[in-house]
């Protein structure tokens, strides 16, 4: 299990001779099909000294359960036609999913709405935020 300091194993992803399959990949990807997920929570979640950029976690909120279940869903859908497994974790001081999710209020956004960190080897590989006002 993954946890907030801690990084799921991520592998260097190798290019297809397919262009259009080329375009859906990244330079990383998780090693395992089994991938965690969770919902960050303020006051449990908990975030590792080195994250890339504090400003996202210093100010959050959590999905609502509308959100969180249509979250649940998309998840199911893909695991319907991929090979992935998603199990939901718990997100605090010792746990935490490859992938969290959760809304923003402090970050400079600038024109963004929404930010995610790619797979790779860091705690903070698969965090996903959306901006909230």
């Amino acid at each position: 299990m993954t946890s907030p300091t801690s990084s799921t194993a991520a592998s260097p992803t190798v290019l297809t001779a397919n262009a259009v399959v080329n375009s859906l990949l990244d330079g990383w990807h998780w090693s395992s099909s089994a991938i965690s997920y969770s919902f960050i929570a303020p006051y449990v979640s908990y975030f590792a000294n080195n994250y890339p950029d504090n400003t996202f976690w210093s100010q959050i909120s959590a999905l609502s359960a509308i959100q969180q279940g249509a979250t649940q869903r998309a998840l199911t859908q893909w695991s319907d036609v991929a090979n992935i497994q998603f199990t939901q974790t718990v997100d605090n001081a010792s746990a935490a999913g490859t992938l969290r999710l959760g809304f923003s209020y402090s970050h400079s956004w600038g024109d963004f709405v929404g930010w995610t960190y790619l797979p790779y080897n860091s705690p903070s590989a698969g965090d996903v935020w959306r901006f909230r006002q």
